[in-house]
């Protein structure tokens, strides 16, 4: 599996929905690794090692071109 670094990129709201829907990302935050999946219906679920999953809401604001998740 390819690892990819992080680069500050300035997308639309449109290219947030198409990056992100479908598709798992991974990382580690504050030391935990850590995967959450974007499904299309803007369902989020967020899984951190060692803790249960945590289901949320995704969506990208097409004013302010970022993205928002609860």
């Amino acid at each position: 599996m390819a690892t990819l670094d992080a680069v500050e990129l300035k997308l639309s709201a449109i290219e947030i929905r198409q990056a992100l829907t479908g598709n798992t990302i991974e990382g580690d935050w504050r030391g935990t690794p850590y995967r959450s999946f974007f499904a299309a219906d803007g369902t989020t679920i967020y899984a951190a090692q060692g803790e249960e999953r945590t289901i949320g809401q995704w969506r990208a604001d097409s004013v302010k071109g970022q993205y928002c998740s609860n």
